[in-house]
C-alpha cells in the first residue's frame, strides 16, 4: 500500500494517559485494518504532563516523535514520510466501521483516478450546509463521494507530493498552539478535496474531544 498513517497528538488535561489516542487507532484499525502509525507529539498545553505521557506512549507505539505545535507534526509528517500517500489522523476520533464499506486501497485507486489531493470522513450527514456550503456528488471506481471547496482536520487522506508543493508556497505552515491543524487546512483557499459517501451519506467519524480526562 502506497500509504502511512500518522496520529497527532498533544498533552492535554487527559495526559499523561494514553486512553483517547489508544480507543482512536483501535477505531481505526478495526474500520481498515492495521497499519503501524508514526504518532507525534506535542507538549502544549499541559506541559507538567508532556514528559509522563511521551513516556506512556513511547510504551504503546513503536515510533513516537515530539514537535513543536500541531502543525509542526503535521509539515514534518509531509516533509519526512516516503509513501505517495498519507492518512493523517488527530487523536481523538473515532470510525463508524459499518458506514465505511470500502478499503484503504479503493479510496486510493479513487483519488489517483480522479485527481484527488485531498479526502476526508465526515463528521456530520453530507450536506450543503454549516462548514460545507458546496458540495458536489460523484463516483468513481464503485465509490460515491462529494467534492467540496472547504477542507477540515477532520481524519483525511493526502496525497504527499502535492502537500509539499502547498508548503513550499507557504499554504501550508507550521503555526504556534495546538489549533494548527484548523488553522493550515481549513482556511487554505488554493485546495479542494472530496468527501467519503454520496450526498445524504451519514456521519462516518465521531469526535471523543481528546481534552476529557480519563
Amino acid at each position: 500500500m502506497k500509504l502511512t498513517l500518522h496520529i497527532f497528538t498533544n498533552s492535554t488535561i487527559s495526559a499523561p494517559s494514553t486512553a483517547v489516542i489508544r480507543t482512536t487507532y483501535s477505531s481505526f484499525c478495526d474500520a481498515f485494518g492495521t497499519l503501524v502509525p508514526t504518532v507525534w507529539m506535542d507538549p502544549n498545553p499541559n506541559r507538567a504532563a508532556a514528559d509522563r505521557y511521551l513516556t506512556n506512549l513511547q510504551s504503546h507505539f513503536r515510533d513516537v516523535r515530539t514537535t513543536s505545535s500541531m502543525s509542526d507534526g503535521y509539515v514534518k509528517a509531509i516533509l519526512q514520510s516516503k509513501s505517495e500517500y498519507l492518512f493523517m489522523l488527530e487523536h481523538d476520533w473515532l470510525f463508524v466501521k459499518d458506514r465505511i464499506r470500502h478499503g484503504l486501497d479503493e479510496i486510493i485507486a479513487v483519488m489517483a483516478s480522479a485527481g484527488i489531493t485531498y479526502f476526508r470522513f465526515n463528521k456530520r450527514a453530507n450536506a450543503v450546509a454549516g462548514w460545507d456550503r458546496s458540495l458536489k456528488e460523484c463516483r468513481t471506481g464503485g465509490i460515491d463521494y462529494c467534492l467540496t471547496p472547504n477542507l477540515s482536520n477532520n481524519p483525511h487522506i493526502i496525497h504527499r507530493e502535492k502537500y509539499i508543493s502547498h508548503i513550499k508556497r507557504g499554504l501550508i505552515r507550521v503555526l504556534p498552539g495546538s489549533k494548527g491543524i484548523e488553522e493550515i487546512i481549513g482556511s487554505n483557499p488554493y485546495t479542494y478535496g472530496a468527501i467519503y459517501g454520496p450526498l445524504g451519506y451519514e456521519a462516518t467519524i465521531k469526535h471523543q474531544d481528546g481534552r476529557r480526562r480519563k
